[in-house]
């Protein structure tokens, strides 16, 4: 029977406060539609969207000064935020990338890479982002594949993952907790979701972020400049396509067995099935200013480097309008793998072009990586919570 303590337990339910959502996890949308339905002003709602984004103040008091009772109290209520804690932030020397060690709570840690790169003769930089505290697809050659079992593994929150520009942009200077107008400071231009984990085993919070990351009022970075990479989990592929960010598929083999050695995720979406899929969305011969999809192809020497695999990977990829990255292997502790050497690379390289140039009467582009931050286990495939040498923040 339904008793009176149990009627008393409802009720309290009932009233019990909604928990309070992080302020950095919350899109423009949202807090607009939710600022306006309890009365505070537009203007208001833009200076603080500014003063978070734009000046990284992650302090309740000083985001809301000036803006009045009545909006201090609207937000106080509904949102709160944190201070982002970067534990390591560690230089490369050689390449001047950085990588964060960044600390989430609740024993949590994740690993974030700052890539500069030279743009219209300005430095800028590239932002390389987690979304998992690790990863449970084990790809062969990946060292956060290989972290152990059952390490607090779980999904970043779309806060947590809005913290990673957060500190990167702290570290480069161009956040220094005041309100004073940082345009001309060191920039973050681009975004890649190429760090710890799976970004399609978090799709509702990937999505989110890439949301506020692209918004003009929030961060600001056109979606063309925000690439989201995946080991094939092909839904999320859909929806990132869907969205209009720039899409990376990890091929890594150019056959089915050899994939599923490298990458066992094939063996739930296969080659055929994913670049079926991908042709339909980028069919080769569109116009070169077109969106193309980005494969990634880490080079491991004597197990995907002969002109064989070239060969037959240019055979497979001659129906997509697509661009080839090949990443030569880096290092990983406690991996039976090695880096090709640079003219074993280069012969890769030269035989896909000519193959697909005979294939097809357009030109498949290729670009190799540039190798960054390997002294400081920062490049590709490298990340796993491991620092030698920290430098203070």
């Amino acid at each position: 029977s339904y008793s009176f303590c149990t009627l008393l337990n409802d009720l309290v339910t009932v009233m019990r406060p909604l928990p309070k959502r992080n302020l950095l996890g919350v899109t423009w949308r949202q807090f607009n539609n939710d600022m306006s339905s309890k009365g505070v002003p537009g203007l208001h709602q833009k200076k603080l969207w500014k003063r978070l984004h734009k000046n990284g103040i992650l302090d309740m008091n000083i985001l809301t000064d000036g803006l009045g009772a009545n909006t201090k109290k609207a937000v106080g209520d509904s949102y709160e935020l944190q201070d982002v804690k970067i534990e390591a932030n560690v230089l490369d020397e050689g390449s001047g990338g950085r990588k964060l060690k960044i600390d989430l709570g609740y024993n949590r840690s994740i690993e974030t890479v700052i890539i500069p790169r030279e743009m219209n003769g300005k430095r800028t930089h590239t932002v390389c982002i987690s979304c998992q505290t690790g990863c449970t697809l084990t790809c062969a050659f990946c060292a956060t594949g290989q972290m152990a079992k059952g390490s607090n593994l779980s999904n970043i929150s779309t806060h947590g993952i809005i913290s990673q520009i957060v500190a990167a942009r702290r570290a480069l200077g161009q956040y220094d907790g005041s309100t004073k107008d940082m345009s001309t400071r060191q920039t973050v231009s681009n975004i890649v979701f190429m760090g710890m984990g799976e970004p399609g085993f978090n799709t509702r919070q990937v999505l989110q972020a890439a949301e506020i990351m692209s918004c003009e009022r929030s961060i600001g970075i056109s979606k063309k400049r925000i690439l989201v990479s995946t080991s094939g989990v092909l839904p999320f592929m859909e929806k990132v396509h869907d969205a209009g960010y720039q899409l990376a598929l990890s091929l890594h083999a150019a056959d089915d067995d050899l994939r599923s050695f490298l990458v066992p995720l094939n063996k739930r979406w296969n080659m055929n099935q994913l670049l079926s899929t991908l042709q339909k969305w980028y069919p080769a011969g569109l116009p070169s200013s077109t969106q193309r999809i980005m494969i990634e192809y880490t080079l491991i020497k004597d197990t995907n480097d002969s002109t064989e695999h070239a060969e037959l990977l240019a055979q497979s990829l001659a129906p997509l309008h697509c661009h080839l990255n090949i990443i030569p292997f880096n290092p990983v502790r406690g991996l039976p793998f090695e880096s090709p050497d640079p003219a074993t690379v280069d012969h890769f390289k030269d035989v896909f072009r000519e193959k697909s140039k005979a294939i097809v009467p357009y030109p498949i582009s290729v670009s190799v990586r540039c190798t960054m931050g390997v002294g400081i286990d920062a490049a590709c495939g490298q990340l796993s919570l491991q620092h030698e040498t920290v430098s203070a923040c």
